[in-house]
């Protein structure tokens, strides 16, 4: 602490406890914003809302997070903020930081392939495209009304990744 009279005092003291886990979930959820760059740089923007069950205000200083998918990463947040986000007292807030995606096309393709199958829908389209990158000659008939926008939109729904997450919190004046 930089309460110096606290420092003379308990200076010396050492007590040993376990806390109890948390009832509320700290992260309230968190999106993905891909921007016109990312691309290009590989860099979307994520914003995640941080719930504070502290009854002082929580500062955010620093975030280091992994985001991987069957154990192939997807993305990496490593932020220290300038100006570190304040989330108030018994409150929540929202956190905006870069992420760095991996936009390797054959580990996003098998993402998408692998999303597509868990929700049930047909693949025959999507691997005839991925037959003619190869070299391959699908039928066009395969292709009649297959729109690969709305077919990614529908394999990446209620895709579950594993995210591993480190931060460095201030809650009121204790880091």
């Amino acid at each position: 602490t930089a309460v110096e009279s606290l420092n003379l005092a308990f200076g010396a003291l050492n007590i040993e406890t376990q806390m109890p886990g948390l009832p509320t979930k700290l992260l309230g959820g968190a999106s993905l914003v891909v921007l016109d760059t990312t691309l290009v740089d590989g860099l979307a923007q994520t914003v995640v809302t941080v719930n504070n069950p502290f009854v002082p205000p929580m500062t955010i200083l620093s975030i280091d997070t992994k985001i991987t998918y069957n154990g192939v990463a997807l993305g990496t947040v490593v932020s220290t903020f300038g100006s570190p986000p304040v989330i108030p007292g018994v409150g929540a807030g929202t956190i905006t930081a870069p992420l760095l995606m991996n936009t390797n096309p054959h580990d996003l393709v098998t993402l998408i392939r692998a999303q597509a199958v868990s929700n049930g829908l047909n693949t025959d389209a999507f691997d005839g495209l991925l037959a003619l990158q190869a070299g391959g000659n699908p039928s066009p008939d395969l292709f009649v009304g297959f729109n690969v926008a709305e077919f990614v939109t529908k394999a990446m729904a209620g895709l579950a990744v594993d995210i591993t997450m480190t931060t460095t919190v201030k809650v009121g004046d204790y880091q």
